[in-house]
């Protein structure tokens, strides 16, 4: 989660912590949804919870956007406007990245990772949609976030990805 997402959900109380658990009404945490992952869907789910252990980049530009004007106030439309932004930007990299992957990899390679691609994005969405259902005002704001933080990170994990 972004530094001035998280600290505009602290400020207003929406969650306990900042690292993706105890979200107010949903006590699932991330390493919760990564064992039922796991445990749901085999070992695939392998390369689904390593990119959660990469560190997600976000642009400059999202930087800028998310730490000033009405979204470094909390307003929820300029906050949703900066994370849609980054999260189109951050998709056109995970694109980039996934096709740099799939030109280096043999056939079987290929299979394994588009299995694999295609089974962390129900996790990430079912991740995501558990993260926003909390039933406030801000659901839009932690559901989005959630998209951009994953996908953010499953850049990471393509752009180091060894077969």
């Amino acid at each position: 989660m972004s530094k001035y997402i998280c600290g505009l959900l602290l400020m207003s109380a929406a969650v306990s912590g900042c690292d993706g658990r105890a979200l107010a009404g949903n006590d699932t945490s991330r390493s919760d949804v990564a064992r039922n992952a796991t445990r749901d869907t085999g070992p695939i789910a392998t390369a689904i919870t390593s990119d959660q252990q990469t560190e997600p980049h976000f642009s400059r530009a999202y930087d800028e956007c998310i730490g000033s004007g009405d979204a470094a106030n909390g307003v929820t439309a300029a906050m949703m406007d900066c994370i849609g932004a980054e999260i189109e930007r951050q998709d056109a990299r995970l694109n980039q990245a996934y096709r740099m992957v799939m030109s280096r990899l043999t056939s079987a390679q290929q299979t394994a990772l588009r299995s694999s691609e295609r089974t962390w994005i129900k996790a990430r969405d079912a991740r995501c949609k558990a993260s926003g259902d909390g039933g406030g005002s801000l659901d839009g704001v932690l559901y989005a976030n959630c998209i951009l933080d994953a996908t953010a990170r499953r850049v990471r994990f393509l752009e180091t990805y060894r077969p």
